[in-house]
């Protein structure tokens, strides 16, 4: 892969529950492998795909959840953090293994880690707003960006796609490409998922990465989306997808080729964020140049 561009590859997939750490890693292997991937990419998997490692009889219901997840998580950062390892180094590439919920002292937050091709933690990041139904969900107050080849990445997890000040302070942070692994509530359309990731890569000027979670999910339903997204003008027909227009319903995986002398040079014909109030954000968010491992 050429020090000019960034291969991104994304799923989506089944939730399914897994035996253990082994079964999780030899399964996200396997897709990484069947997709032709090579190293220097970035991978990214689908939210809460490493929450098959509890018990599939674990219950949903919101009232209780953290308590639950006290019980029943275990070793679950730990296993997390060692097939998200192990997978990166093995195949040399940057990886997302998607997301987890985790106990915290009071509630549960709900964070993505992201790995180097050398298998090093580069870093976390944690939702930063709730949905109505996460009332025990503890949101963060920070949010970072990583150095991934030549473009500069943040992720978006949970209901953050659809709060634009988090999109809009990562990229004022310096963010190029905005990866959003989701396990999205069924039902979960076209529409809802334009009015996300879709609509904040035009707004910012950025590439962006969706990577969705299908299927039943212990006692809920979740069916995720899949696209690699562009501003409108870098894409043809102007749709805001790389490839085939929409979001993708069949094929589990898809990868696109990220030129960030694209970006670049519609950012110079058109300086959408000089037309903003960077000044507003500032008085309330503090840089966070690097993740927090």
């Amino acid at each position: 892969m050429s020090a000019s561009e960034l291969t991104v590859v994304g799923f989506r997939l089944p939730f399914r529950h897994f035996s253990g750490p082994p079964e999780l890693k030899a399964y996200l292997h396997t897709q990484i492998s069947t997709s032709g991937v090579q190293p220097e990419a970035l991978v990214v998997f689908p939210g809460l795909i490493a929450m098959g490692l509890l018990p599939g009889d674990f219950s949903m219901l919101p009232v209780g959840l953290s308590e639950r997840l006290r019980l029943a998580a275990g070793d679950l950062e730990a296993a997390y953090l060692a097939v998200g390892e192990e997978l990166a180094r093995e195949l040399g590439v940057y990886l997302v293994p998607g997301s987890v919920w985790l106990p915290a002292p009071i509630g549960y937050t709900h964070r993505a880690a992201l790995f180097g091709p050398d298998g090093r933690l580069l870093g976390w990041q944690e939702q930063t707003h709730a949905y109505a139904w996460e009332a025990e969900l503890i949101p963060s107050a920070e949010v970072a960006v990583w150095q991934v080849g030549p473009l500069r990445v943040g992720m978006l997890l949970g209901a953050d796609p659809w709060v634009p000040e988090v999109a809009r302070v990562l990229t004022l942070q310096g963010a190029d490409l905005l990866l959003a692994p989701l396990a999205p509530i069924a039902p979960y359309s076209a529409t809802r998922a334009m009015a996300g990731l879709w609509q904040e890569v035009q707004q910012n000027q950025v590439f962006g990465l969706e990577s969705g979670l299908i299927g039943p999910f212990f006692d809920l339903g979740v069916d995720g989306k899949l696209a690699v997204l562009a501003p409108c003008e870098l894409t043809p027909g102007e749709t805001g997808f790389f490839g085939e227009a929409g979001y993708v319903i069949s094929q589990q995986a898809r990868a696109a080729r990220l030129e960030p002398a694209d970006l670049s040079s519609l950012r110079v014909r058109y300086p959408l964020l000089r037309h903003l109030n960077p000044d507003l954000y500032r008085r309330h968010w503090q840089p966070r140049v690097e993740g927090r491992t």
